[in-house]
């Protein structure tokens, strides 16, 4: 039996005691918990014991077990940017080295290819670390109709994948891209009183009102606000076809189909198989 440091602490379990803490107390312990652990981590997450969660949620998806009757998948293009320490460089660490601190199950060998994978496509350390923890799914500005492609993956991207294959038939992919486009960004779209980087009604009622459709009629392609000009929104399929939310280089808002890119989907493959080290 182990016990916490607490004033009423004799011959009470550990649980126990840290429910007899101070609320103040139990706040700083968590604060030196969370800011002593790696970068981009999260020190409090969910945990496989058998009863209440039986088993990672990947294998669940894989056997298309869900209780949900449809899905809806949105993801940012840089939502790893946030999470990669910003003074990340080869001095401190190589990106095999990184891998592993981000996901300490990892073999070595599992690592090594994770930085085989990663130098391919490019960029500093840091580029390669956003990719990991997932910067970009398609780095799609289309800028007045061009597009500049940058490669990407693991934690926030490839698992939608996972999910949109567990609800084969019955899902949609979409991808918001208002530069920076960060973990986040897409919030004041979809709550506005705060107002929005890109202020375009147009826009605002297109991408926050496909969500408003799904709710209201689990199909986002069943427009109840007139405004709303997303295009028709073809279901994710082995077609790999999502919706893009954009603007062109001149302000316009630019709502298109987009097809996933091919490189991501196989980097996907790669995590979902190493999905037991990653607590995925």
């Amino acid at each position: 039996m182990s016990f916490c440091l607490a004033p009423t602490a004799v011959n009470l379990s550990s649980f126990d005691c840290l429910v007899a803490l101070n609320s103040d107390v139990l706040g700083l312990a968590n604060a030196l918990i969370i800011t002593s652990g790696f970068f981009g981590t999260v020190a409090f997450g969910p945990v496989v014991d058998g009863e209440f969660i039986i088993e990672r949620p990947t294998l669940t998806l894989g056997r298309g077990r869900v209780n949900g009757d449809i899905l809806l998948a949105v993801t940012n293009t840089f939502e790893g940017h946030t999470f990669v320490p910003p003074d990340l460089n080869l001095t401190t660490m190589s990106l095999s080295h990184y891998a592993r601190e981000l996901f300490p199950l990892m073999s070595a060998m599992q690592a090594e290819r994770v930085k085989t994978i990663y130098e391919e496509l490019g960029g500093s350390l840091q580029d390669q670390a956003i990719r990991i923890v997932g910067e970009c799914e398609k780095f799609n500005l289309s800028l007045d109709g061009s597009e500049l492609m940058c490669e990407s993956t693991a934690i926030f991207i490839c698992p939608s994948y996972h999910l949109l294959r567990a609800f084969e038939g019955r899902s949609w992919k979409g991808e918001f891209a208002i530069p920076p486009g960060y973990h986040g960004d897409d919030i004041p779209y979809y709550f506005t009183s705060g107002g929005q980087p890109f202020p375009s009604p147009e826009f605002i009622s297109s991408f926050s009102g496909s969500f408003l459709d799904v709710i209201l009629s689990l199909n986002p392609n069943v427009h109840f606000d007139p405004a709303n000009k997303t295009p028709h929104w073809p279901l994710w399929s082995l077609d790999h076809e999502e919706m893009l939310f954009n603007k062109t280089e001149s302000g316009k808002p630019l709502i298109r189909i987009v097809k996933t890119d091919d490189g991501l989907l196989e980097r996907c493959k790669f995590w979902e198989s190493v999905s037991g080290q990653t607590a995925q």
